[in-house]
């Protein structure tokens, strides 16, 4: 479904030629949920680190990529979301 295939020669198989329009989006809308999600995750533990995170963008981006000055539960939930994208 959603997408179109070509009969390869003498066989009973076939090969997918292109992907309708409609199978892309169904593809690409999880993804772009999970990223939202993630972020606005990120944004709210960031919110609830141990030093001030507005005082500087290099000390907002350590504590959302690396988890630094978190809680223990905390950091272990974005350490968790970050293993779910790679």
């Amino acid at each position: 479904m959603g997408v179109t295939g070509m009969q390869i020669e003498n066989t009973p198989y076939c090969v997918e030629i292109k992907p309708q329009t409609e199978s892309i989006l169904g593809a690409i809308g999880p993804v772009i949920h999970d990223v939202l999600i993630f972020l606005a995750t990120a944004w709210i533990l960031m919110q609830n680190s141990y030093i001030e995170a507005n005082a500087s963008v290099k000390n907002s981006l350590k504590i959302m990529v690396l988890g630094r000055h978190l809680p223990a539960f905390s950091k272990a939930l974005l350490r968790d979301g970050q293993l779910y994208f790679m």
